[in-house]
């Protein structure tokens, strides 16, 4: 019993270093691990709201595109019922010499 003792004894004041730092390394590959998890799940949903917003950029572009147009104005204008009249003859240009 007691050459188990010593045994034990031995092999512990021997590699204990070896062990710690094991510990020490395995503590932290599991945080960098999760460090690496959590930086690609916010990059994933980073890359997920920018299609999000390019989607919704290209709709108000061509919505704004759409309403721009003169026979679109036209139309909005009839349909709520504006006096607004539109030109028949384009606006004088002004010339200065």
């Amino acid at each position: 019993m007691a050459s188990g003792k010593l045994f034990f004894n031995l092999l512990w004041t021997k590699w204990r270093l070896y062990v710690f730092l094991s510990f020490v390394l395995a503590i932290g590959y599991i945080s960098q691990h999760y460090y690496v998890e959590q930086t690609m799940f916010a990059a994933k949903k980073m890359e997920e709201e920018l299609t999000h917003t390019r989607m919704e950029y290209t709709i108000r572009a061509s919505e704004f595109m759409r309403f721009s147009k003169r026979s679109t104005i036209e139309q909005e204008i009839k349909k709520r019922n504006m006096s607004l009249i539109a030109p028949q003859r384009p606006p004088k240009q002004i010339k200065m010499d």
